[in-house]
């Protein structure tokens, strides 16, 4: 496990900190969590919790940037699947993630994990045939 602190700049002029953990476990999935702590949210935004983006719309503008990084991640080092969202790290693998699961998750797939879930066409579309799915309320 390797950490490392950050600072992300939000299009809308706010500059947040981050924690960057590097998970690597032999036979397992490597997890690259990108962390913000909920206290600057409270600084800047009107924050309200749970924190969804039906109470809190400035929570598009952060995914903004999250998408951004895993877009160029994925340039340098393709990926199976990214998940933004509270707590979301372990929440699912590539091997369990349904399609209703993207209902309610911001996931960006690569192409492969569009077929077999049969979600082609379907979310945002992005660089390199990666795809948002629909972004979660």
């Amino acid at each position: 496990m390797n950490h490392f602190y950050g600072t992300l700049f939000i299009s809308d002029g706010n500059t947040l900190p981050c924690a960057i953990t590097i998970i690597r476990i032999d036979g397992e999935s490597d997890w690259l969590d990108i962390s913000i702590p909920q206290a600057i949210f409270e600084q800047i935004y009107p924050y309200k919790y749970p924190l969804t983006k039906e109470l809190n719309p400035w929570l598009n503008k952060v995914d903004e940037i999250l998408i951004k990084i895993a877009e160029n991640i994925y340039n340098q080092s393709s990926f199976v699947l990214a998940m933004i969202g509270e707590e979301i790290s372990g929440d699912t693998n590539q091997e369990n993630i349904t399609a209703e699961y993207l209902e309610k998750t911001t996931c960006i797939l690569p192409i492969h994990l569009q077929n077999r879930l049969e979600v082609q066409e379907k979310g945002e579309e992005l660089s390199n045939l990666l795809c948002c799915s629909k972004l979660s309320s």
